[in-house]
């Protein structure tokens, strides 16, 4: 008897199909995820001669472009987590495109599998992929065009996730290891939510979803800092918000919380997310 829930078959059929009728659009966002991180690692060094200017203690020890790729890119990373979450059911989007979707006979489960991994898995670790390649195309162009001495090398993905508070620095104002952990866990929190907030929005919204879900956060982020305004000015007025011992808690278990709410929220937009799908087929199929 075949498996209902779940067929490898059947999930490997409908994902050649689905890649296959998306192909001009993946391929977009495909060439659009190797292409910008190459234009920006080659074109700055160019615009902002870091390479041209003579030796110091900061360059020696740290290439002058990892400042900089480490903020385009942890910032590059979160808009296209937004982007492909908003993609995540755009086969929603036409009316004609559902027909064609729920007469299929494959499970939804097959479906959202199909969708979790080109979105959510295939286009992020090409997104990883091309900023990677960037950044080696930038060390082999401009290793030997440099300033002798100036360091051109590799960045690391713990220098981007930290947002560049990990990169060397010749005093003792380098950050400490528990706020680049901070730092760092507040990055991975980003790019696992925000997309997982994204493809829930893409299941209420599937026309517009990128900017009907980005409304709906500003006005909810808009809202709900007011309201935290409004709470503390009323029970605390203008008197300190103490006594603090109630708040305080050492970093690493701060930032192992904000992981594991983070991870737990992921899980929950996602699977709320799978039965708003499920509804659709079963309330707006046409």
């Amino acid at each position: 008897m075949t498996q209902q829930i779940f067929s490898p078959s059947r999930f490997a059929d409908y994902f050649r199909k689905y890649v296959f009728e998306n192909r001009s659009r993946l391929g977009v966002i495909a060439l659009t995820l190797i292409l910008v991180p190459i234009l920006f690692c080659m074109a700055l060094p160019v615009l902002s001669p870091c390479y041209d200017s003579a030796p110091d203690i900061y360059n020696t020890i740290a290439d002058p472009m990892w400042h900089r790729e480490s903020t385009f890119f942890s910032f590059f990373f979160i808009v296209m987590a937004a982007v492909v979450g908003a993609s995540f059911y755009d086969v929603l989007s036409r009316k004609t495109m559902r027909i064609n979707l729920f007469s299929l006979p494959v499970s939804s489960f097959e479906k959202f599998a199909v969708y979790f991994s080109v979105w959510l898995i295939l286009l992020p670790l090409l997104t990883l992929g091309g900023s990677f390649l960037a950044d080696a195309i930038r060390v082999w162009f401009y290793s030997s065009r440099a300033t002798e001495g100036i360091l051109v090398d590799y960045i690391s993905l713990h220098m981007i996730a930290s947002n560049g508070d990990s990169i060397p620095s010749p005093f003792d104002m380098a950050e400490s290891a528990d706020m680049i952990f901070f730092c760092t866990s507040l990055w991975l929190a980003m790019i696992l939510t925000v997309p997982a907030l994204f493809t829930l929005g893409s299941s209420v919204w599937p026309k517009n979803s990128f900017m009907k879900t980005a409304a709906f956060i500003f006005s909810f982020n808009t809202a709900a800092g007011l309201f935290t305004f409004l709470g503390f000015k009323t029970f605390f007025l203008n008197g300190p918000m103490f006594p603090r011992h109630f708040f305080d808690a050492e970093t690493n278990t701060v930032c192992w919380w904000i992981i594991g709410i983070s991870i737990a929220i992921t899980i929950f937009f996602y699977v709320v997310s799978y039965f708003r799908f499920k509804e659709w087929e079963v309330i707006k199929r046409w």
